[in-house]
């Protein structure tokens, strides 16, 4: 009896000295959620970033996109403008020749 005594002392001794396998692991797992948490924040904010910079990313190209509309729509009446130009010379230059062909 006293035998088992003694190394039940040992024993009780060697898991005090070493720490509890049950505390142990329990501090384990907390330094793992600590770790995984902390991961999925820096997930969240990475998600975060990026969606503010693909809302800049789309914002600068709709103003990109308006700016060439306005160019373009603004070619396009001054080429209008000169098409009518051109059609009313010609017309004139038409009319002046028969004009000119029949009165003579």
């Amino acid at each position: 009896m006293r035998i088992q005594r003694i190394d039940l002392v040992v024993a009780a001794a060697a898991v005090l000295i070493a720490g509890s396998p049950i505390g142990v692991a329990a501090e384990a797992v907390k330094a793992e959620q600590s770790k995984v948490q902390e991961t999925k924040q820096d997930i969240k904010d990475g998600a975060r970033q990026a969606g503010r910079e693909v809302k800049e990313t789309a914002k600068s190209a709709g103003r990109e996109v308006k700016h060439a509309a306005k160019e373009t729509g603004a070619g396009a009446k001054k080429g209008w403008h000169e098409v009518k130009q051109s059609a009313a010379e010609s017309w004139r230059s038409v009319k002046g020749f028969f004009s000119r062909l029949w009165n003579n």
